[in-house]
């Protein structure tokens, strides 16, 4: 990551420290089944996914804000090898609910109380994961591993986020709501779908001030979680598996949005930006 995006991932992560909770726990379920619904377009500009009609009226659009900050970082640890691959490259949505909706559902004792988040769907180039070693990278894009040729996206859809509560700090920035609840969908890699359920999943919602406004235009968010995932549920089993790469994969993941969607536009600025401002003369030993 280079100065520039570097500075403005710090200022985005400093807004959100007060308001992302920690405590972070992964479990996987076998609901709900996997669905037979197509996945929704990308977007001809390849920065977002066309929103279901039934959604993009229900509640507040949130955009997936690709090339910002690194998005997931997957570790592989066996008794040979361990590595991380990461993407800054995932696009797509997620729909929340009105204030007064969330506000009822976090009220409510009933165990269905679903109405925080409403829907979401997001992509990850498989070409865009880097490991370290372009050959490694080149293999995982083959038919034995994430077979790019056929499916060059994984994929995820929200069912539903179960057992929203309110976590949000006391000392919370104005206008600000963190919530922890389980997202319930369907992962779908290679071609293969399979449910999973994630716990501990924090929705820490900041609203847009002069601070926010240097990294994005709009309302931001922020969706951290952490689970595993076994290579063996989604057809991956060669002869490298188990020795050089885990069986079972480690996910962290924190996602940005925004209420703007990101445009081309917005992409060459940050570009330009980056290519006219001076690197510092001096390393810094600021973190």
């Amino acid at each position: 990551m280079n100065a520039l995006r570097s500075l403005k991932h710090s200022v985005f992560v400093a807004s959100l420290a007060l308001v992302l909770s920690a405590g972070l726990q992964a479990g996987a379920s076998d609901e709900p089944l996997p669905t037979a619904t197509p996945p929704s377009p990308i977007l001809a500009s390849g920065l977002g996914l066309e929103i279901p009609e039934e959604l993009s009226g229900s509640g507040t659009v949130y955009h997936l804000l690709p090339g910002r900050a690194v998005q997931a970082t997957f570790r592989s640890t066996t008794p040979i090898e361990t590595f991380t691959g990461e993407t800054d490259s995932i696009i797509g949505y997620a729909v929340i609910a009105r204030p007064d909706q969330i506000a009822r559902t976090l009220g409510s004792e009933a165990e269905d109380s679903r109405g925080v988040l409403l829907g979401a769907e997001f992509a990850l180039p498989v070409r865009s994961i880097r490991t370290g070693i372009e050959m490694r990278d080149r293999h995982m894009l083959s038919s034995q591993w994430l077979d790019e040729d056929n499916h060059p996206h994984i994929r995820y859809r929200l069912a539903f986020y179960a057992d929203p509560s309110d976590a949000t700090p006391e000392n919370a920035p104005a206008g600000s709501r963190t919530i922890r609840g389980e997202l319930v969908g369907d992962l779908t890699i290679r071609g293969v779908t399979r449910p999973l359920r994630i716990e501990g999943v924090t929705l820490a919602m900041l609203p847009e001030s002069a601070s926010t406004q240097r990294v994005a235009e709009g309302n931001l968010m922020a969706l951290r979680c952490r689970y595993t995932l076994s290579l063996a549920d989604f057809g991956i089993t060669n002869a490298i598996v188990g020795r050089q790469v885990a069986r079972s994969i480690e996910v962290d993941q924190v996602l940005y949005f925004s209420t703007v969607a990101p445009t081309a536009a917005d992409q060459s600025a940050d570009d330009a930006s980056e290519s006219s401002s001076p690197e510092p003369s001096e390393p810094s030993d600021d973190r």
